[in-house]
């Protein structure tokens, strides 16, 4: 189960370069090398090319995977329209996320997100879909002090203030 899960794992996350995995220690003689046969047929249908090359002195089963493209992580953090400031993906969900929590912590229905200039045009597009999605009354501040895709949350009742 653990040799499935690490190959669906390296592909979703498209891991590449060279991969050390530790396994549970195995005591059975050549479950190592079953072990091995498993992972070569489960990065078979695999788009990017994997060698299983086997256990380390040390027991830890290496392989290679060649990259063909970005990593989740970098697609995750490229903005979505660059040419439009969108911020990334990740960006947004972590704003969205933020707003989330504060409304629930702080108990309020009236927020201000003061924001950095880079987030302003996104901002200012999408603020009454936010609003509506979270049920809440959503105004904005642009701050230009603030690095450009920094933003705060505050109550627009009093002084309380979340910077991120």
């Amino acid at each position: 189960e653990a040799a499935t899960a690490v190959a669906r794992q390296i592909r979703l996350r498209n891991f590449s370069g060279i991969i050390l995995i530790d396994f549970i220690s195995m005591n059975r003689k050549g479950a190592a090398q079953e072990l091995k046969q498993l992972l070569q047929k489960t990065t078979r249908t695999d788009p990017n090319p994997v060698q299983v090359v086997g256990m380390t002195e040390l027991g830890l089963m290496q392989m290679t995977r060649r990259r063909k493209q970005a990593a989740l992580q970098e697609l995750l953090d490229r903005p979505a329209l660059p040419e439009n400031n969108t911020p990334s993906f990740a960006l947004a969900s972590r704003i969205l996320r933020d707003l989330v929590r504060y409304r629930a912590d702080h108990k309020q229905a009236s927020l201000v997100l003061a924001h950095g200039e880079d987030l302003a045009s996104f901002l200012k597009a999408e603020c009454r879909a936010i609003a509506t999605f979270l049920g809440i009354t959503l105004s904005l501040r642009q701050e230009l002090a603030f690095a450009p895709e920094a933003y705060r949350i505050e109550s627009s009742n009093d002084t309380a203030r979340d910077t991120v």
